[in-house]
């Protein structure tokens, strides 16, 4: 008696070709070096990242206006430069290597958890216990991790960035250490490490490695936040 067809020859290409696509939409590789997406438009959710640094800002704010004092003042400028600069390395990081895939996505969704953590420590993060700290070295972690699998990438296709990229990854591990570090200092020393963080921080920028001046000669990419932005304001 002959035996009846089976059904695994087809569902095994099936199943393999869905599982490999799954792969390739989660796992894919960051975008390397210089391949820029012409006529890129910010999407909704890199938006809604924004928004989510504006959070921070808003409840340093906060605090400032029912604290409004030198002190305060001194706080306010310190947070809003530490948000500023989680901000600029995450956008430079879309900018530069995001794709739209479910990795991208997924870290971008990480990113936003995180940065709602640090609004509720915004408040009163110098004052307060380490908590922004904390929250804002997890931040850090992240870019650490997708900076260095830049790295990786750049040791594939771009040996020439290696340098750059290398450096980079260096300076994000040492700001996680700083920024832990704090985490465990009383609320004034905490502060001043902060400031001198943040200082540090726009000297190495103002240095313009090869990543940012790929971002700053990309003006489609680099703009295209802006012009969203402009677009979606009410006349």
């Amino acid at each position: 008696m002959p035996a009846e067809p089976s059904d695994e020859p087809a569902s095994g290409p099936a199943t393999r070709r869905a599982l490999q696509l799954l792969k390739d939409w989660f796992w894919r590789p960051p975008r390397p070096h210089g391949e820029t997406i012409v006529d890129r438009r910010v999407s909704p959710l890199e938006l809604l990242y924004d928004l989510a640094y504006a959070a921070v800002i808003a409840q340093a704010g906060f605090q400032l206006v029912a604290h409004l004092s030198p002190n305060g003042l001194f706080e306010f400028a310190v947070v809003f430069s530490l948000t500023w600069i989680a901000w600029a390395n995450g956008s430079l990081y879309l900018e530069l290597h995001g794709q739209s895939d479910g990795r991208t996505r997924t870290y971008v969704f990480l990113q936003i958890g995180i940065l709602a953590i640090l609004a509720v420590f915004a408040g009163d993060a110098g004052g307060g216990g380490g908590g922004f700290a904390i929250a804002y070295t997890a931040f850090l972690a992240v870019m650490t991790w997708l900076w260095y699998e830049v790295r990786l990438q750049d040791a594939r296709v771009h040996p020439e960035f290696l340098a750059d990229t290398g450096r980079y990854v260096v300076a994000m591990a040492v700001s996680v250490v700083v920024i832990l570090v704090s985490s465990f200092l009383p609320a004034e020393p905490r502060l001043v490490v902060w400031a001198i963080f943040t200082v540090a921080w726009v000297f190495q920028r103002s240095r313009s490695s090869s990543s940012v001046r790929w971002c700053l000669v990309s003006s489609t990419g680099c703009r295209s936040r802006r012009t969203t932005w402009r677009q979606s304001r009410p006349a």
